[in-house]
């Protein structure tokens, strides 16, 4: 795997886990969003035809990145972007989505996407929605204490599950929860309490969907101080790894 050194951020592999794309700011004022190939060690770059964008992530055909960003019409929303040529198409409006930037994961279909609005919006709460109609479901809606500790979603490889981290104001403790997509109630797998934060983009799945690996620090700002959990959906938790902070 090569390493990149200068200013990137928000990798997300494809769901092969052959390419990784990242978002670039080798040139503040011209971000680029690169892709890397393993196969043959080598990066693409594209110019998103956006007047901004973030976040991005993969589509599910593997062709395109979705991305949050604001088109040179100024329409707001998730685009779809060719990989080849960097043109890009509105997917979702914004006002459709209601959403904190970035707090959302792509079901396989394409059409399914999951949310939350815990931070914004008149009705906080995590959903799963189509694209298509319009339809919503309410997965969980917190209770007034609590709120989202920072924007992690992952939904497990078999897409049965959404891991998500809340952040419980009275306790100040952050917890990794779990709640079906097919609607049911959330639990906690693991709590820890401050200066113990979870990471930005902090959740990752094992292919089986039977543990999750997350990564927490002592120290946000720092590049020590950080170490792994791996939680079984049982409940049943490994010791933690120490590992550095590494931005990509």
């Amino acid at each position: 795997m090569r390493r990149f050194r200068g200013s990137f951020s928000a990798p997300s592999w494809s769901r092969d886990g052959t390419r990784l794309v990242f978002v670039s700011r080798q040139e503040p004022q011209k971000p680029q969003l690169w892709v890397y190939s393993r196969a043959t060690d080598t990066v693409h770059r594209i110019d998103p035809k956006l007047a901004l964008f973030a976040l991005p992530q993969w589509d599910p055909s593997g062709d395109r990145i979705l991305v949050t960003g604001v088109d040179r019409s100024g329409r707001r929303g998730v685009f779809r972007v060719d990989v080849e040529t960097g043109d890009a198409a509105l997917a979702v409006d914004a006002r459709t989505l209601d959403v904190t930037v970035g707090n959302w994961v792509w079901a396989r279909d394409g059409y399914t996407v999951l949310g939350n609005s815990l931070l914004v919006g008149p009705k906080p709460g995590l959903y799963k929605s189509d694209v298509r109609t319009g339809r919503r479901q309410v997965l969980f809606v917190p209770s007034p204490s609590q709120g989202q500790a920072s924007p992690n979603l992952a939904v497990s490889p078999d897409e049965t599950t959404l891991a998500f981290t809340m952040f419980q104001v009275a306790s100040r403790t952050s917890s990794l929860m779990m709640v079906p997509t097919a609607g049911g109630p959330a639990r906690s797998l693991l709590t820890t309490k401050n200066p113990e934060t979870f990471l930005w983009d902090a959740l990752t799945w094992t292919p089986d969907s039977r543990q999750i690996l997350c990564s927490l620090t002592r120290d946000q700002f720092s590049e020590s101080g950080s170490f792994q959990w791996m939680a079984g959906l049982r409940g049943r938790l490994n010791s933690p790894r120490c590992v550095p902070t590494i931005c990509v």
